[in-house]
């Protein structure tokens, strides 16, 4: 199943519209710039709660933490058989 995280695309976003890279933002905020990395280019599948709170907090809430909720994409379907 290929998901879908909205608030990796709102914190790219967020970072560009600042000037500012994901390993910096990684490190001022006390995230693995590594694995941040992983879950802006889609390389995970979801967050843990502490790091959805973090970001929540150190955009000052313009990254919700329900954005970080996996969502399915359209194009794929489910098959209950």
């Amino acid at each position: 199943m290929t998901t879908y995280l909205p608030g990796a695309a709102l914190l790219k976003q967020w970072l560009i519209d600042r000037g500012m890279s994901a390993h910096r933002f990684a490190i001022h905020h006390g995230l693995d710039g590594s694995e941040l990395s992983k879950i802006l280019r889609g390389k995970r599948g979801g967050v843990g709660v502490e790091f959805a709170v973090r970001v929540e907090d150190a955009t000052e809430g313009a990254v919700p933490m329900r954005t970080w909720v996996p969502k399915k994409l359209e194009n794929e379907h489910d098959d209950p058989h």
